[in-house]
């Protein structure tokens, strides 16, 4: 009788982690980053976070110190559903205000990914890359966005990942992010 209890237990638990990860993803490719780190920065993390509808929703943020705070974010870049151009912080929607609350509340559902600078690039001058290619995110003068498409892109997921894509860095893989690799294909 303990040895059913045991193979049940060992089944429920590979499932779990199965439906936890998604199919064909590693435990690393989902680890979140650990903090406190040990420098203080400039450092550029991606935050996601569940969604009540179609799945992750992603933001990216340029911030200083060893542990997100408020006082630490340098830029945000968060994008509303159906909007083609960042949220403007001194006016936030629901959504800028949601990416900031995860970003200071990592853990639990919240999965956040150093992302590291390209080889030869500093810390400090991709964070500045990351800023100047987000800034011109369907800026008036910037990069022109075809609109907003909800499951194909570009969307909000997308729109997170351009500045990082754009200075070089590496997206992480995130588990029903739709359309995060949408600027991948473009040139």
């Amino acid at each position: 009788m303990f040895a059913n209890g045991a193979v049940t237990a060992a089944f429920a638990r590979a499932f779990g982690e199965m439906a936890r990860r998604g199919a064909g993803q590693s435990e690393a490719q989902l680890s979140t980053t650990g903090y406190p780190l040990t420098d203080e920065g400039p450092h550029v993390t991606m935050v996601c976070r569940p969604t009540w509808g179609v799945g992750a929703h992603c933001g990216s943020f340029v911030w200083s110190g060893t542990e997100p705070s408020e006082g630490g974010i340098i830029q945000q870049f968060s994008l509303r559903g159906f909007a083609t151009a960042f949220d403007n912080p001194a006016n936030p929607s629901d959504t800028f205000r949601t990416d900031t609350a995860a970003f200071l509340n990592p853990g639990g559902r919240n999965q956040h990914f150093l992302i590291a600078p390209p080889e030869g690039v500093s810390q400090a001058g991709f964070a500045s890359n990351v800023r100047a290619f987000g800034n011109q995110y369907g800026a008036e003068g910037g990069v022109a966005v075809p609109g907003y498409r909800i499951f194909v892109g570009p969307n909000s997921n997308s729109a997170a990942a351009y500045p990082l894509l754009r200075s070089g860095g590496a997206l992480p893989s995130v588990w029903n992010a739709p359309a995060m690799r949408y600027w991948e294909r473009r040139p």
